[in-house]
This record gives structure tokens, sequence and C-alpha cells, in this order.
């Protein structure tokens, strides 16, 4: 990918001097991509530096062709490409700074920069999750987050990587815990041990109770949905598990599963269509309840 992990660490250090982390400041960043855009040729060496050596597919080894051949409209769809990520980047690491220097209203915005992945991970992992288990792992995973948020290193993984690992420990814990089962044939409480649960406060979002179970309701549907697709549609499975349950982007997708983007696209297109096959009256119920 044009901005794998590797160039987007590179660049930013290129772009910063060498800032700790890998980051720099978003008003340095606007600087230095105005500077390619209005064709500093220092600039644009240092930005195609980055990806000098690195593998890329074919369609991303063509633009970068013609960036080096100074095509106007290549460069404006590299620059395009790279500049959102990059900022999101930087505001994350920002955010995190802010954390670890004790600011609670960072601690809010970052955890619901992610809360609504987390949750969806969660619920298309596991097949009938009630809203009391939802809340109870949301708080767990908080807690967890913000405990191990000091180890984070951005020049060894991105924030996403950082708190999908943990967010993948605590289902793992769940699984563990719900197999769990004492003697009298009751469910081990959940609860995360000596108050590790409460060690954050984070508000409650403002989707009520009654959003919460249409949701639940909802991923149960994709649920029984995905079990009714054959052996020979295996690939379905993929792409929505990738796209809806993992938060993979299509770009990210087609480099999973040595797809081009477009036909990442097309596939999860017939497939939701396939899946509305299996339950049309269901699904159609689903819509109109979102829309209210």
């Amino acid at each position: 990918m044009l901005l794998d992990r590797a160039r987007q660490i590179a660049l930013l250090e290129t772009i910063s001097g060498g800032t700790a982390n890998g980051c720099c400041s978003e008003p340095r960043l606007v600087e230095f991509l105005a500077r390619c855009r209005q064709v500093d040729s220092g600039a644009r060496t240092a930005l195609l530096a980055c990806h000098d050596g690195k593998q890329v597919n074919d369609e991303e080894a063509g633009l970068l062709g013609r960036c080096r051949g100074n095509d106007p409209a290549a460069w404006e769809e590299f620059i395009t490409a790279i500049e959102e990520p990059l900022l999101n980047e930087i505001r994350t690491q920002d955010l995190i700074n802010r954390c670890l220097a004790g600011n609670p209203d960072a601690h809010v915005e970052l955890f619901r920069s992610i809360e609504k992945k987390a949750k969806t991970f969660l619920c298309c992992r596991i097949y009938n999750l009630i809203e009391e288990d939802l809340k109870d792992l949301t708080t767990v995973f908080a807690a967890k987050v913000f405990r191990e948020l000091p180890k984070f290193d951005a020049r060894k993984a991105s924030f996403a990587t950082f708190w999908r690992f943990l967010l993948n420990q605590v289902y793992i814990d769940y699984l563990r815990k719900i197999k769990a089962i004492s003697r009298d044939g009751k469910v081990i409480s959940m609860h995360a041990p000596d108050g590790e649960a409460q060690a954050m406060d984070i508000p409650a979002p403002g989707a009520g109770p009654d959003h919460e179970a249409i949701q639940l309701e909802g991923f149960r549907l994709v649920h029984v949905a995905l079990g009714k697709f054959g052996s020979s549609e295996v690939r379905c499975r993929q792409l929505i598990e990738l796209f809806h349950f993992d938060g993979h982007s299509y770009e990210q997708i087609a480099g999973i599963l040595s797809m081009n983007v477009k036909t990442v696209s097309t596939g999860l297109v017939r497939c939701r269509e396939k899946m509305r096959e299996f339950f049309p009256k269901e699904f159609r119920e689903q819509a109109r309840q979102y829309r209210e």
C-alpha cells in the first residue's frame, strides 16, 4: 500500500526531523504537503524516497512512476491518498500525548474514537451478545486501553493495531469466562476482578437502550445470514467479516485477499444482496428501525 506503517513512520519522521514516536505537528505536515503540491522538488524527492525499495502493487507502481515523471494529476492523486491518513495519525498521537499527561477530556475523546468499532467487533464475534455483557466488555476494554497506553510505541504499530490487540484479549477472556461454569450451573460473572473494570469512568454515549437492542438484533441477523453461505461462497464471508467485523478499508482488504479495490467493492455489494435474500423481511425491518 502507498502508506503502510513503515512508509508512514518514515514520512512523518522525515517531515518532523525525527520527532519521538515518529510524529510531527499538523501545521508542519500541511505545510510540507502544500510544498509538494507547489512543485517543490525537495519535498517531492523526500516523499518519493519514503517509497523507494518498498513493495507496491502494479497500480501503485504506475502512480509512483507517473509522479517521478512529474505528472501533475498523478501528484494530486498521490498527495490526496496519503493526506487524511497522515493527519489522522498526527491527531491520534496528540490525543495519546494528552492522555498520558493526565487530561480527562482527552481520555474520553480517544475512547470515543474507537468505541463504535470495538462494539461492532464484539457484537460480530459473539452470537446473541446481550446489552449488559456488551456494556461490561466495553468497560473492561476501556480500562485495559488506558492501563496499557503508556506502553504504546508508534514506531512498532499503529494505534489501531494496538487497541485491536487489546480488544482481542478482552474477547478471548470473555470466551474463557463463559465456559467456566460453576458447580450449580451458573455462568461465572464476567466483571473484571479487583475493580479493574471501574478504572476508567467513560460517560455513556448518546444512544439509548432501544437503539442498542436494535443494533444487537441486526448483528444476530448477520451471524445467521453468514451461516447460510455455502462452501462455494467463502469469499463472501471473508469480505463481510473483513469489512464489517474488522473495519478494514477496501484497499486493506484488497491487499489481504490479493484482489483489486474495484473487485472488493463490487463483491461486497453482491454479498450484501445475497444476505438480504436469506431474510428479506427481517433486513427491511432493521433498515426501517435504523431510519427512525
